[in-house]
Parts: structure tokens; sequence; C-alpha cells
């Protein structure tokens, strides 16, 4: 497994799957990463997931009515139904409303990291299971790749996700060295919780990129 410096580009994600993939991007918060998979893949049909309504303003902003793209406001985690999300505010970077670090974890490690983040009482948000969204609107399609950014909630999309993880070829995951919120997985145990893979690369900003084994 080699170790990386800086994070996945989108030319080298379509160096591994094409122009024309069938994408998933799980917290696709305002955007930014999604307008950077549809440059440097034309062909690109991308399916993405955010549940916080302040970057979703700003989605709708930045992707416009761009056919290749599907944005659904919801979470994937492991029920279909309502789960408690912490959406995160405060003046950080250039925000005055900091919102990049909601989660449907409780914040733990995240408020001794980031003391300048704060987070809001919880409130109910939409969720699914992937296995329940890949049945009904991919019927069990092929998925090329998965770009996961769902801040600390791994164990949730793992847990529903066991029968489309097969159909996944490349898959590229959040994973801090020290957990930020409760019961997120350290590096070692995702990749233990996800033994059809094999981890192909840790980069910097905490985002492990494995390959499904079926594909090597």
């Amino acid at each position: 497994m080699n170790h990386c410096p800086a994070g996945l580009t989108a030319e080298e994600i379509r160096d591994l799957v094409g122009e024309a993939p069938a994408f998933l991007e799980v917290g696709s918060h305002e955007g930014s990463d999604t307008v950077k998979f549809l440059a440097a893949m034309p062909g690109i049909r991308i399916y993405c997931f955010e549940p916080d309504p302040r970057p979703i303003a700003r989605f709708k902003q930045t992707i416009g009515d761009d056919p290749r793209v599907t944005l659904y406001e919801q979470v994937v985690a492991d029920i279909n139904g309502l789960k408690q999300f912490y959406a995160s505010t405060g003046k950080a970077g250039h925000m005055d409303d900091w919102d990049y670090s909601g989660s449907l974890q409780r914040p733990t490690g995240h408020l001794a990291h980031s003391p300048e983040i704060r987070f809001k009482e919880p409130v109910p948000v939409v969720c699914v299971r992937l296995d329940t969204w890949h049945r009904l609107n991919l019927h069990e399609r092929a998925i090329d790749f998965a770009w996961i950014d769902i801040q600390g909630s791994q164990r949730a999309f793992i847990a529903g996700a066991q029968k489309t993880l097969p159909f996944i070829r490349y898959l590229y995951i959040e994973a801090h060295h020290e957990p930020m919120y409760d019961g997120e997985p350290t590096q070692e145990e995702l990749i233990a919780l996800l033994p059809g893979f094999e981890p192909l690369a840790v980069y910097e900003l905490d985002n492990i990129l494995f390959q499904h084994r079926h594909d090597l």
C-alpha cells in the first residue's frame, strides 16, 4: 500500500475508470469536488448525496441543471428513515458559519482538534441505505467509483451497503488517523471492515483508496 502526500485528483480517477464512469459522491457538500469530476470526465453520470441545506443551496447554484448530476438531499446510512444529524458551525477558515463538518456521529476528538468549530443541537435528517438506493435507482448495475466523505459515519455507510459493495470497483473513503467522532473507525479498523477491497493508497488528507478484489 502506497502513502501519498496529497488527495486523489479527478484526473487520477479518470485514469482508473475512464471518461464516462458511473460515479457515487456521498457527502458532496457545495459541489466543489463535483465540478472537478465533471470537467475531468465529460461522460460521467454522478449521483450526489448531501443532507445539510446550507451547502445544498450553494451546490445548486454551482451545478445548475447539469443533466449528468442527480442530487439526493439525504444521508447514506444503515437505515431507511430518520437519524439525528450534528450540523457544524462557527467562524473558521473563510466562513462565519462553518458547515463542512456535520455528521450523524456525535463529535468527540473534533472538539479538541478544531475548537473554533462548534456543533448545533442534533436535528433529524432523511437517511437511505445504499443497498436500497442501488436496487431502486441503478437496478444493481456497477458503480465505477465511490467518493465517500461522511465525517465519521463510515460504519453506518458500510452496514447499509453490504449488498452493493461488490458492485463498486473503486472506493475512496475518509479515515482519520485519530477518530474525530463517536464510533469512527481508525484506518486499521476501516480496512478490516472492508475485506472485499484491497487498500491501494493512504493519503495525508486522511483518505484511503481501495480497489475491489474482484477487479484486481
